[in-house]
């Protein structure tokens, strides 16, 4: 959630068909030497209701005139406009996890980097695992990550297309 929180738009770098998000600030998972890398993620074609790129560039264009100077990417959508607090990005994500099915009894908002990931680890490389997420060995991921779900370019795309699976 940290990593939400801390989308600053002048650390974006967005095209048509890609967004490339770099963090300035430090984050749990960085220490000195180890920034981590700048997240890619390609549009998805198949769907754009479902697409990172476009809803990015759909709220950019939205708020653009209610920034003033704020650069967090996001804002509440109550007057005066200002940007959230980390508070509400989880109940954000709460809410989309309900939407989506998720049992938040197993999952809550802080853990859905640890949901998605178990949900991909058959699916993806470990190595692709580890480096979207910043971590460098896979005991960490072992540990505190790879749960069983009862209900991540190619790690976004397979979430997205999962769900027609």
């Amino acid at each position: 959630m940290q990593s939400i929180f801390l989308i600053d738009i002048r650390n974006l770098e967005l095209d048509t068909y890609s967004v490339k998000i770099r963090y300035g600030d430090l984050l749990k998972q960085t220490r000195p030497g180890y920034h981590l890398p700048e997240i890619f993620i390609e549009q998805f074609k198949p769907d754009f209701r479902i697409c990172v790129v476009h809803t990015l560039h759909e709220y950019l264009e939205r708020t653009n005139k209610l920034r003033f100077n704020n650069t967090q990417l996001f804002l509440s959508f109550q007057k005066p406009y200002k940007p959230v607090k980390k508070g509400t990005i989880a109940k954000w994500i709460k809410q989309v996890l309900i939407l989506a099915g998720i049992d938040m009894t197993i999952f809550t908002p802080h853990s859905t980097r640890g949901a998605a990931t178990s949900y991909v680890s058959g699916r993806i490389p470990i190595a692709t695992i580890l480096r979207t997420a910043g971590w460098r060995k896979d005991s960490v991921f072992r540990k505190f990550y790879q749960r069983p779900i009862t209900n991540d370019s190619s790690f976004s795309k397979e979430i997205l297309l999962a769900k027609g699976k």
